[in-house]
């Protein structure tokens, strides 16, 4: 049984736990740079990097090993504390930047890539793995995909529908740790994202062209990576970005009548992204399927236990569409996409 408690009580025990709390309720659970984990209106605790999603109590025996006992006990004692946030000694938002990254600032990082090809193409391997060197050579000149020598990423502009570039997404699956001014070991995320700009879905553009032929299947991916490799082997793909994004409302006019498959990683970050969740005072939040459903012409998710039995399939927790796109390229083996 859940331990209730509102989000400010549920905030003031993780700051006294030594964790920082943005305004927006989100704070990092592990070494990470940007926020992965936030605390909902009901005080239950999501963390979108690896899933994990429960009470206090159960945070604590997942994020600081205690037994479940001593994290029950620990857990009311930090709930019993006076509520005492003052938000302004904590990390504020950041404001938003206007505007759109000039055309210019993307084509240095073309230039940077041509400077440093032989790591350039160390890290499409890592991003595109289901794709051979000529796939991956038509998907990176198609979306852009240069590369950053100081930050060792690749760089992709996210464009709106109107091909505009918003902000953009730098990705390396190996990132170097490094110290920070306390001294702490810091991991930085695989994927990261220009720092105070808004986020948009990835590849509205072509979205606005698949409505050309109403009849395809529109892959809607967990994220850019899992798109790019979608779109290498033929499939018609967008991606919100990650499982805790929802369409916003001014998008959902681009999915209006088209028929879509969702197609979200095997874990629990997934699974609640698609289908969302009931919080602990019984009411439901929205998952992206109920958002598809009231505006596509037909949607179908992925079913991942179902492939188990069809192709015996090894799935374990975080496997995703690129996992299962460089299976079937081992074999030999390509979908038909017409018949999902």
């Amino acid at each position: 049984m859940s331990i209730k408690a509102s989000r400010e009580a549920v905030a003031c025990a993780l700051l006294s736990c030594g964790y920082r709390i943005n305004r927006a309720w989100k704070f990092c659970a592990r070494d990470e740079r940007t926020p992965s984990a936030t605390i909902f209106n009901d005080g239950m605790i999501h963390d979108f990097g690896d899933g994990f999603h429960g009470d206090l109590a159960d945070f604590l025996e997942q994020f600081k090993n205690m037994q479940k006992g001593e994290a029950l006990k620990e857990a009311r004692r930090l709930l019993g504390l006076p509520i005492t946030m003052n938000f302004s000694d904590y990390e504020k938002p950041i404001e938003k930047k206007s505007g759109f990254i000039s055309e210019e600032f993307i084509t240095a990082f073309e230039v940077e890539r041509k400077g440093n090809f032989n790591r350039y193409l160390e890290l499409l391997d890592q991003a595109m793995p289901a794709l051979t060197r000529p796939q991956q050579k038509i998907i990176a000149q198609k979306y852009n995909i240069g590369y950053s020598k100081q930050a060792d990423r690749l760089i992709m502009p996210i464009r709106d529908e109107e091909g505009r570039c918003v902000t953009l997404w730098k990705y390396n699956k190996y990132p170097k740790s490094y110290v920070d001014k306390d001294g702490k070991e810091v991991k930085p995320s695989k994927v990261t994202f220009t720092k105070g700009r808004e986020r948009v879905p990835f590849n509205l553009v072509d979205l606005k062209k698949y409505r050309k032929d109403m009849n395809g299947w529109v892959f809607l991916c967990e994220g850019e990576k899992d798109t790019l490799n979608a779109l290498g082997r033929g499939y018609r793909a967008v991606t919100l970005g990650g499982a805790g994004e929802r369409i916003a409302e001014k998008d959902l006019h681009l999915f209006e009548g088209l028929k879509i498959v969702i197609v979200y990683d095997h874990d629990e970050a997934g699974h609640i992204g698609v289908n969302g969740y009931i919080n602990t005072h019984g009411e439901y939040k929205t998952g992206v399927l109920d958002q598809l459903q009231k505006v596509v012409k037909e949607v179908k998710v992925w079913d991942w236990e179902l492939l188990v039995l069809q192709e015996q399939l090894e799935l374990y927790k975080g496997y995703d569409f690129t996992d299962w796109l460089c299976t079937k390229a081992i074999q030999g083996e390509y979908i038909q996409k017409e018949n999902v």
